[in-house]
């Protein structure tokens, strides 16, 4: 046929455009190149009408195949975008099983090239696509045993899930057709290949090194691991394992496959939604504070240390003084934003290990380790200075508080919380805007 001219190879080029090919007639692939795996990114409208595919056929993976003559899959070394050159090759066949069960065979020109894309160049390969001749896909079919096979071979093929044999060298003596139509690969690609060339690289090592020290004592076992098809897809599987010995007397390790990579996945993402409702349990949902719940457990968990290690730490509680007259005045949702901004406010002027509680309302729990109830006092008076001075919310209305503040002896903490309380409306009772330290207990 005749050669259709192909863009100049070369780097620092921009990507081709390559809807302008359809002027010409010309059918276009172009392939970014990740980490050497060739990810279709775009296929022009001569192209998609004559390989039939649909629009939403073309996404960031091959729409098809790239297989052999026989049909059966290309590993990735050998697709046509990973064998082209910086220079346009000749044309060649290709073959390419559609999406509608066809082999196609394609005569194929390919080139490679980079282009500069934020700072950094990126691996393109074009494919032009020439004559096309289709012809109906006559599947491999898969091998089955003859009755003189071993007993145990013919059993293999007939389990419905992926089943193989491995001998001491770790190497694959049988595999049943679901096994095979999992990773991708004919039997004769895999019988007597090592194991490990189906695991990801990363723990090839490991696995060698397990299966020479406890094989052939392995004992019924089940374990979770991951492999990796024939395409580079990473997949989650349960191996139930076995041992056996075959017409010889030799032990075989027995492995009967179950893909679990969408149970896991599944899996994974309900802990994510247990924590995160575990957090959201444990948060105002207004201020984003510790709510009472979780403001009691770490209250504990702080007296605790503190006890165990004879460390100062006190507590204090806050109540926002004439808070009910703002919200009677502007309303609740500006008395919440005056809330948001009070908490705001104290995070930012107490110390990076103190904890702001939203206790409830407009009371607040502040924990101060480290700290006996003088020092503490001075912290939260130091808090009210701060906020003297400032406005918050759509108000902007002038704001104070009172605090009482102590710090634990011997009594529990719910006795501990109770005399804070009786010292916060001491301050209440005394006109509000200033600290109450609750009464020390007589030293013996």
């Amino acid at each position: 046929m005749t050669d259709r001219a192909l863009p100049d190879a070369g780097v620092e080029v921009a990507p081709p455009t390559l809807e302008s090919l359809n002027r010409v007639d010309i059918a276009a692939l172009l392939y970014r190149l990740d980490a050497h795996a060739p990810m279709l990114i775009e296929a022009n409208a001569c192209a998609r009408a004559r390989l039939s595919m649909k629009g939403e056929d073309t996404r960031h993976e091959d729409a098809w195949d790239w297989t052999d003559a026989a049909g059966r899959s290309l590993a990735p070394p050998s697709h046509p975008a990973l064998t082209s050159s910086g220079v346009a090759s000749a044309w060649h066949r290709c073959h390419l099983r559609l999406a509608d069960a066809t082999l196609a065979s394609v005569q194929v020109k390919s080139t490679r090239f980079q282009c500069r894309t934020s700072e950094r160049f990126d691996d393109y390969a074009l494919i032009v696509i020439g004559e096309i001749d289709f012809a109906s896909l006559t599947p491999v079919p898969a091998t089955r045993r003859t009755d003189t096979a071993p007993p145990l071979y013919r059993l293999l093929d007939d389990l419905p899930m992926g089943a193989c044999a491995l001998d001491r060298r770790g190497r694959l003596r049988a595999v049943n057709p679901p096994f095979c139509e999992f990773f991708g690969y004919h039997e004769s690609e895999l019988v007597d290949a090592p194991f490990e060339q189906l695991l990801p690289m990363e723990i090839r090592e490991l696995a060698r090194a397990r299966h020479a020290s406890h094989f052939p004592h392995l004992g019924a076992r089940r374990r979770i691991t991951d492999v990796m098809t024939r395409k580079g897809v990473r997949r989650s599987v349960l191996f139930e394992d076995t041992v056996c010995r075959d017409d010889h007397g030799d032990p075989l390790h027995i492995a009967f496959l179950f893909d679990v990579t969408s149970h896991l996945k599944l899996e994974r993402y309900l802990t994510w939604q247990n924590q995160r409702l575990e957090q959201l349990a444990g948060r105002d949902e207004l201020t984003a504070l510790p709510n009472r719940r979780q403001g009691l457990a770490m209250a504990k968990r702080t007296l605790i240390h503190h006890r165990h290690y004879t460390q100062p730490m006190a507590l204090a509680m806050l109540d926002l003084d004439h808070f009910k007259a703002i919200n009677d005045t502007y309303g609740h949702a500006v008395g919440d934003e005056v809330l948001v901004a009070f908490s705001r406010l104290v995070e930012r002027t107490v110390r990076s290990t103190d904890t702001l509680i939203r206790w409830g309302g407009d009371e607040f729990l502040l924990l101060l380790p480290g700290l006996d109830d003088v020092s503490a006092g001075a912290a939260i008076t130091r808090v009210m200075k701060t906020l003297a001075t400032a406005r918050l919310g759509p108000s902007k209305t002038p704001l104070g508080f009172s605090a009482g503040v102590g710090q634990p002896a011997d009594e529990t903490l719910e006795a501990l919380l109770r005399a804070i309380d009786d010292a916060l409306y001491q301050a209440k009772r005394a006109g509000g805007g200033r600290v109450a330290l609750m009464p020390r207990p007589p030293r013996p």
